[in-house]
């Protein structure tokens, strides 16, 4: 097909210059045919520029502007304008190749256009490019979403962990809506709608450095052609890299977790350790002059317990100003000589309270090479208290067997005394002076054996025998000694409750109770006032005991001695129970009364009380554990009243105190008994030996030159089985003593005796059954 512009010496020259362009050039009449076409253009169309010279444009621009009659063509722009477009084109070759359109139309002058060159711009190499581009964002877009997601992911997010990626890996696949995804982290399987078996499809495994498994899985629905390309391989093993490092990261994770749990309970137990020993640490950096405080440290020093860092300088200040020098010398020492020491002192705090510390330690090198002074303090306050108790108790104990010693040997003077002046006033007429004299001797021996008592009980020389018994009824029974304690003015009311309030006690400890705290009472009133005595039981609960209370809640039994006296302050009463404090003035007191009261009540399991004013009075409370069992009850145990009858046994005397010997038989045969006598177990044996008349009981000392009254028994049992033994003795310095007589079955009397007392003892042990 020919047309009349071809022949134009314009498109002729046209022709030339586009014939050898590198892109693909035609130009096409106002009717849209192809006038003609350069090499390059019809090589796009699969034909020669012959073959579609005179062809509309529109049969090969397909999807294009100039494809489409209706549509305004570059011949209707003004001069000078260009037309772009994108169309596709269509040939034996380049079918759908995609290409850019540039027309431009040719005048002259202001005359219509007679011709339009297009120049064709292949775009193939621009699509696939731009598919790389598209593909390469979505593959980023997906592996930045993941690493976002693993970033705030947990231990514990491992199955959302497993949803998400299983969601993510679709829409980052070449054909979004026919992709499928199966995803396995360790227990958890996740799988997306769609998903098939089909063989077709991209798989990655792996296994964890804990040994889990894991594994993602895509596939497409059958019929996509050539469904994965390189770039799909990428992000799948990408993505699989991620998830592989994010579960080893998991698992180490969790080994330093349980690592730091592992460490920080055996770092809780270690302090619990140290709590537990009471051991604290102190690191002192020399270079920086710092020392560092455990929590522990800090308190035992006096410091804030948030205190962790203190200086030198304050280390110093908290020790004790006598102990500085030696800390200091034993300081430098480890310091300058690298040895290490312990050394202990005292700190103060700042309340002025003062704890004992020992302090171990030297220079150690840690794992750095750092050079620093370590020191473990143990708080050792409560050893040096009882240090300090137990030489108070070796020097008590010392006093005690001094206090025991001395009231031995005074009971044997005494009981010279006592029956010497008791002997003598059986032989004077009554109402005379010499009476009175020889009375006023009695009592002052009674007297002094109160004392000698009070210093054996303090001693823990006295024999004690535990029996169930009344205290009512002893109280009572005591009234009679108690009023001849009364000073001058002094008015004594002795009362009871209606029930026998039975206790466990020692009937002689409890006479000396009262006699303590009676006496007690009369020096504290010197002008006179009232004494009341009276018994009763409390129950005490556990809300009301206090903690100094030594004795559990319950009945207890209670002995009130009130008086209306000058009272007490608060500084005396604090002091009440030490051994050897007083009131009174030198000469007046022994110190030891209600340090012997208190004593007698702990022993029985009880405690006491005391309530004073000053200027109204005190009350004393002694409280004794209340006995319920009334058939232990032992009326016996109970002073004896009844005297004792004239008899003829023979009974021997074994004494190795000339004058108490001679004495005990003058009482002996003063109430009817045939007395014989012995100064040592020798002695006893050989006169027992030649003795033909009858023997009903020795009477002896427990302590002879020779041996023991057990040694006696002994001896003379080998001679006569029968025989009847009593032991009589003022010091029992062996406690085991009275486990041996009670285990023999002896009869044990206490020195000083008067004659009603031995009578007693004497009948008592001759109407006994021989064992």
């Amino acid at each position: 097909m020919r047309t009349e512009s071809a022949e134009s010496p314009d498109l002729v020259s046209l022709r030339e210059v586009l014939a050898n362009a590198a892109l693909g050039t035609c130009v096409i009449s106002p009717q849209r045919e192809i006038l003609f076409s350069n090499p390059v253009f019809a090589a796009l169309l699969g034909a020669s520029p012959q073959e579609i010279a005179g062809h509309p444009l529109a049969i090969f621009a397909r999807e294009s502007a100039l494809a489409d009659p209706q549509v305004p063509t570059v011949f209707a722009l003004p001069g000078g304008v260009s037309y772009k477009e994108q169309c596709v084109l269509g040939g034996r070759v380049a079918e759908g190749t995609p290409v850019r359109l540039n027309a431009s139309a040719l005048r002259r002058g202001t005359e219509p256009p007679w011709a339009a060159v297009i120049i064709v711009e292949d775009l193939t190499e621009c699509s696939r490019l731009a598919l790389e581009v598209r593909e390469r964002q979505k593959e980023l877009a997906a592996l930045h979403a993941l690493a976002r997601q693993l970033m705030q992911a947990t231990d514990a997010d491992e199955a959302a962990l497993a949803r998400f990626v299983a969601e993510l890996l679709p829409p980052a696949f070449l054909v979004p809506g026919q992709a499928s995804s199966r995803v396995q982290l360790g227990a958890t399987e996740v799988q997306t709608p769609g998903f098939t078996e089909s063989p077709e499809g991209l798989r990655r495994e792996w296994a964890t450095s804990d040994g889990g498994e894991a594994s993602i899985e895509v596939r497409y629905s059958s019929g996509t052609p050539e469904p994965f390309l390189q770039q799909e391989h990428a992000l799948l093993d990408s993505i699989a890299d991620l998830l592989r490092l994010d579960a080893n990261r998991r698992s180490e994770l969790r080994a330093r977790e349980e690592a730091a749990r592992a460490l920080a309970q055996r770092e809780l137990q270690l302090q619990v350790a140290l709590d537990v020993a009471r051991l604290h640490w102190i690191v002192w950096d020399m270079d920086t002059d710092l020392a560092s405080l455990s929590e522990g440290a800090a308190r035992l020093l006096g410091f804030p317990p948030e205190t962790s860092a203190v200086t030198l300088r304050q280390l110093r200040e908290c020790v004790h100003p006598e102990d500085q020098p030696h800390v200091s010398r034993a300081f430098w020492e480890e310091r300058n000589d690298q040895v290490s020491n312990e050394v202990e002192y005292r700190v103060v705090w700042p309340t002025g309270e003062i704890r004992w510390v020992l302090a171990r330690g030297g220079l150690f090198e840690d794992a750095h090479g750092v050079v620093a002074h370590h020191r473990a303090l143990l708080d050792v306050t409560e050893r040096h208290a009882l240090e300090d108790e137990m030489r108070q108790a070796q020097k008590m104990d010392a006093m005690g067997r001094l206090a025991g010693g001395v009231a031995h040997d005074f009971n044997n003077l005494l009981g010279v005394i006592h029956a010497a002046d008791e002997l003598a006033l059986e032989q004077v007429p009554s109402g005379g002076q010499l009476e009175a004299d020889l009375l006023a001797i009695r009592d002052a021996a009674v007297s002094a054996a109160a004392v000698t008592r009070q210093l054996l009980t303090f001693s823990r020389r006295h024999a004690v025998h535990l029996r169930v018994l009344d205290l009512a009824t002893l109280v009572r029974a005591s009234e009679k000694l108690l009023r001849r304690l009364l000073r001058p003015g002094v008015r004594l009311d002795v009362r009871s409750d209606g029930d026998a309030p039975l206790v466990r006690a020692d009937a002689g400890q409890l006479e000396q109770v009262l006699v303590n705290l009676v006496v007690n009472a009369c020096d504290a009133m010197p002008d006179g006032g009232a004494l009341h005595i009276d018994v009763g039981t409390a129950h005490v609960t556990p809300d009301e005991r206090s903690s100094d209370t030594p004795a559990a809640a319950g009945a207890f039994v209670v002995l009130r001695v009130t008086d209306t006296g000058i009272g007490m302050d608060a500084h005396t009463r604090a002091h009440l129970f030490e051994p050897f404090f007083t009131t009174k003035a030198a000469g007046k007191g022994t110190g030891l009364g209600l340090a012997t009261v208190f004593g007698i009540a702990a022993r029985c399991g009880g405690w006491v009380e005391v309530d004073s004013t000053v200027g109204v009075g005190s009350e004393f409370r002694v409280f004794l554990p209340l006995v319920v069992d009334a058939a232990v009850f032992e009326p016996s145990a109970l002073p004896p009243a009844a005297s004792s009858a004239q008899a003829d046994e023979t009974v021997l005397v074994v004494e190795d105190d000339e004058v108490y010997r001679r004495l005990t038989r003058r009482m002996l045969e003063g109430r009817g008994y045939q007395v014989l006598t012995a100064a040592s177990v020798q002695d006893a044996g050989r006169l027992v030996a030649e003795l033909s008349g009858p023997l009903h009981l020795v009477v002896t000392d427990y302590r002879l030159p020779d041996g023991t009254g057990l040694d006696v028994r002994e001896a003379l049992r080998a001679l006569r089985p029968q025989l009847r033994f009593m032991v009589m003795s003022g010091y029992a310095s062996d406690p085991p003593m009275h486990e041996q007589l009670e285990t023999e079955a002896l009869k044990m009397l206490d020195k000083p005796f008067t004659g009603e007392a031995l009578a007693l003892a004497v009948r008592a042990a001759l109407d006994t059954p021989v064992r």
